[in-house]
């Protein structure tokens, strides 16, 4: 038998550069999806830069400043674009 895949949530983001923001704080798994580039799992995310990230007015220059090339991430959807 083959698991099941979990499917996280993300909510929708007021953001020209972000679509939607997904977090499991067990798995410290933060998901974003980006308007046409897909959607990124990035790993060992500690809550406190999710919740910087859902609080900032600035959500693209807190990305590029404390999420991009900080983790490990994986594409786990293709841009369908």
């Amino acid at each position: 038998m083959l698991p099941i895949a979990k499917t996280m949530t993300r909510i929708k983001i007021n953001s020209d550069k972000l679509v939607s923001v997904g977090y499991e704080p067990d798995a410290e798994l933060l998901e974003l999806e980006f308007p046409g580039n897909g959607i990124y799992e990035y790993h060992k995310v500690h809550p406190v830069i999710y919740m910087g990230l859902m609080h900032t007015e600035a959500k693209e220059a807190y990305f590029n400043k404390h999420i991009k090339d900080k983790f490990v991430y994986n594409v786990i959807r293709e841009s369908s674009l």
